[in-house]
């Protein structure tokens, strides 16, 4: 008589198969979403680094230009591209290839009325699957440093 597996056999080892190969394709699909929000992560530490570079080129060109500006209440800017004609919040994710950030900048006053120190709060977002994330930094700007 020929030794063989039975149909129960086979079923259960089918089975058991299946449980790993779904096991390991959700475990891989773990780990590329959690690279693809690293990669965001970095892409958005790029864009804030980027604007804060600007923003101390500006003020060294034209301190009373670049003062005027900010207010002690904060002024808000919307920074998906490199200059000062958005203000207000930006409405949506424009910045990057394809656009999926946002940047925004928030100028302070620290002391008015001679307005020698101002705080530069950037903020840059994405939305990760109907989440927003995002990463910012503030600076203290001052006519000197």
């Amino acid at each position: 008589m020929k030794k063989s597996f039975s149909l129960i056999e086979v079923l259960v080892f089918a089975g058991i198969l299946q449980i790993f190969f779904i096991a390991a394709l959700s475990t891989t699909v773990f780990f590329v979403r959690n690279l693809k929000n690293e990669e965001y992560k970095i892409l958005a530490s790029y864009y804030l680094g980027d604007l804060s570079e600007w923003l101390r080129y500006n003020k060294d060109i034209d301190w009373n230009g670049f003062s005027k500006r900010s207010s002690p209440s904060g002024m808000r800017y919307c920074f998906n591209s490199l200059n000062w004609n958005n203000q207000g919040s930006c409405s949506s994710y424009g910045l990057g290839n394809p656009p999926l950030f946002k940047r925004e900048l928030v100028l302070t006053t620290i002391n008015p009325p001679d307005n020698t120190r101002i705080e530069a709060h950037i903020f840059v977002s994405w939305d990760d699957s109907g989440v927003d994330k995002s990463v910012n930094s503030k600076i203290i700007l001052t006519p000197l440093d």
